[in-house]
């Protein structure tokens, strides 16, 4: 059992990481830093949402969102590609995840919600180790994007 927790978190990391490189993908210095800048703090209002308020409410909260500054729809498009394969019938869709988490029963709404912050973790460790890489190339004077030829962090 063990095993299969270490696999599951493993493949949680590397999806979490691919995603946060895919958002940074072709995006060079000062671009990728507000990228990555909006893209944290839309992860941070998430991430406390979901351990204040709920799965439902921050999925709501990042549909508004997304609705009306596209800060949160990437973080619900990540979460939604994230979990989807670990929860019955999951959606990679970010609307149609919405609606699964809407009307999801009490046992597979519980598992969604811990999936969530499972994967909410990952994601934010991602998006530190770009963020640590991203400092330590303006240090070097390096100007490649974080994520971008197997840069993963510190």
């Amino acid at each position: 059992m063990a095993a299969r927790a270490r696999l599951r978190d493993r493949d949680m990391a590397r999806r979490a990481y691919s995603l946060v490189a895919g958002l940074l993908a072709g995006k060079g210095g000062e671009k990728a830093e507000n990228v990555l800048k909006d893209y944290s703090i839309a992860l941070q209002a998430f991430t406390g949402s979901l351990l204040r308020d709920g799965l439902a409410a921050a999925v709501a909260a990042m549909e508004r969102q997304a609705d009306l500054e596209n800060r949160g729809q990437a973080v619900l498009s990540h979460l939604a590609a994230g979990i989807a394969d670990s929860t019955e019938g999951g959606s990679p869709d970010p609307r149609r995840f919405a609606e699964d988490v809407r009307r999801a029963d009490t046992r597979r709404y519980m598992r969604m919600t811990r999936e969530a912050i499972e994967f909410v973790t990952w994601l934010r460790r991602a998006v530190q180790a770009n963020e640590a890489t991203m400092k330590a190339g303006s240090a070097r004077g390096d100007a490649r994007a974080p994520g971008a030829g197997g840069d993963r962090g510190a």
